[in-house]
């Protein structure tokens, strides 16, 4: 098979992003609740008014904790963050646009792979047949937004590759035949002895199983279970910072790469889908998946022979109007970017 090969998203969250998808309840909830006493129903009742009350500052302070964290970690070069978006792709706005007479604008582009999307741009005269597939680039206003929320438009495979666990573990990251006992980066368990537990994540034994468990990672309690709830059964997965990436199969061959919120709201009995994408052609089926430091991820197939190399692509920009500039995530110099007024 020639790479690399692109796919599309299937379906988006209308909430938008992992910042707007549901509201979860912190364990720093059960840290301030076991301030009380003993006897006191704060403390012992995770469903009482106060803990309702709680839970709301603590989500807070849990982001401001998180925060801290990574400012400390950044200060050491083997524990800093190295997948933050350090590369731009700038354009200049043409002089042909006036902002004074309207303030929005539209961007199309044709990268390579991309299927046709929307209204087509008009195709400028003496382009290359090659712009007639053309997709048109979202606008993020917010830079927050733009640099860390975004949730991927489409996925590229890069590679293909005879799979090795030497390879895998060069690549410093950790496929399991069985995709149980992933660690939990972020949340934790607090009981009312005020002892916090790590957690790990697991699914079911059963091939057609459904359902995600959340377990102490000493004990594998279940503390919790969440749903799908979207493509497919799930098969390998894995937790990357605020995100659950995992492979789903609906019978008999269809393969869906999804995007979910792992912290869905109290009593949620689903997790919060952010995003699907149809990889049911690759050139096997899909199976595990790991994601490394950088944010490349690693899919393998079922019988553990191949390793594929995966991109997340953004198309999305950015725009500076006072100094008539455009800001990408993805290189579109070939064949380019065509803008126009809405």
């Amino acid at each position: 098979m020639v790479y690399p090969q692109y796919f599309e998203r299937t379906y988006v969250n209308p909430s938008g992003n992992i910042a707007a998808s549901g509201y979860y309840k912190s364990y720093i909830t059960q840290e301030i609740a076991n301030k009380y006493p003993t006897w006191h129903a704060i403390r012992d009742n995770v469903d009482s008014v106060g803990q309702q009350f709680i839970s709301a500052p603590a989500v807070t302070l849990h982001g401001f904790e998180r925060k801290m964290d990574e400012d400390l970690n950044n200060k050491f070069i083997s524990l800093a963050n190295v997948d933050d978006v350090d590369v731009l792709y700038r354009m200049k706005i043409p002089s042909t646009i006036s902002f004074l007479q309207n303030q929005y604008i539209e961007c199309w582009t044709a990268p390579s792979g991309a299927t046709p999307s929307g209204s087509p741009f008009p195709e400028p005269e003496g382009a290359s047949t090659d712009t007639f597939n053309q997709i048109q680039v979202e606008l993020v206003s917010d830079l927050e937004e733009f640099y860390y929320n975004t949730i991927p438009t489409r996925i590229k495979i890069f590679n293909e590759e005879n799979f090795s666990e030497s390879r895998i573990a060069g690549l410093g990251v950790e496929i399991p035949i069985k995709p149980s006992g992933i660690s939990d980066p972020i949340q934790y368990y607090v009981d009312r002895a005020k002892k916090k537990h790590d957690l790990t994540w697991a699914h079911g034994d059963s091939p057609i199983a459904e359902l995600f468990l959340v377990q102490d990672s000493d004990s594998l309690e279940s503390y919790e279970s969440y749903k799908a709830g979207a493509s497919g059964y799930p098969r390998g997965f894995i937790l990357y910072k605020d995100y659950l990436w995992w492979i789903g199969f609906i019978p008999p061959a269809s393969y869906f790469l999804n995007l979910s919120n792992p912290r869905p709201k109290p009593g949620s009995e689903y997790l919060d889908q952010l995003a699907s994408y149809d990889i049911s052609s690759m050139s096997s089926a899909p199976s595990g998946i790991a994601v490394d430091e950088e944010g490349t991820i690693w899919i393998t197939d079922e019988s553990r022979t191949t390793l594929f190399g995966v991109t997340p692509m953004y198309d999305y920009y950015s725009i500076d109007k006072d100094n008539r500039y455009l800001f990408f995530k993805e290189d579109y110099s070939s064949p380019g970017v065509f803008v126009k007024t809405a």
